[in-house]
């Protein structure tokens, strides 16, 4: 299995997943709106453990309304979106699929969080859809 690499767009920062994904998603919340500046945020979810990171990244953190915390962390240097963890799946990182040096590697499964989502915000009308994040197996 070829690793999934990438990094911010300075460079500072690089990843490497030695592992599939195990959730390939468009997030809809707000935060993940805010953040990119979008109506959604494209993400892979890989086992913390399997995950290699070089560089600094600065965290901030958010209230998910189910009480979880979220931190996004993006690069010291250029600000680049690069990684997200929530205290409510604490053995998991949600890399960014832009972040990829291969972007077109990333292959959705599903939208959450759709409740946020806007009608001018497209997604693949056959990805399986949830209004909020559904519980982890």
């Amino acid at each position: 299995m070829e690793a999934y690499e990438g990094g911010c767009a300075c460079g500072e920062v690089r990843y490497r997943a030695m592992t599939m994904p195990l959730l390939s998603l468009h997030c809809q919340c707000r935060d993940c709106q805010r953040i990119t500046g979008a109506g959604h945020a494209s993400m892979m979810v890989f086992r913390a453990s399997k995950v290699r990171l070089t560089g600094s990244l600065v965290y901030y953190e958010t209230q998910a309304s189910s009480g979880n915390v979220g931190s996004r962390g993006v690069c010291a240097r250029c600000r680049s979106f690069v990684m997200a963890k929530s205290s409510g799946y604490p053995d998991v990182l949600w890399l960014t699929a832009g972040s990829l040096d291969e972007p077109g590697r990333f292959k959705p499964s599903c939208v959450v969080f759709a409740h946020s989502g806007h009608g001018w915000d497209y997604t693949d009308p056959t990805l399986t859809v949830f209004p909020q994040m559904p519980p982890s197996k």
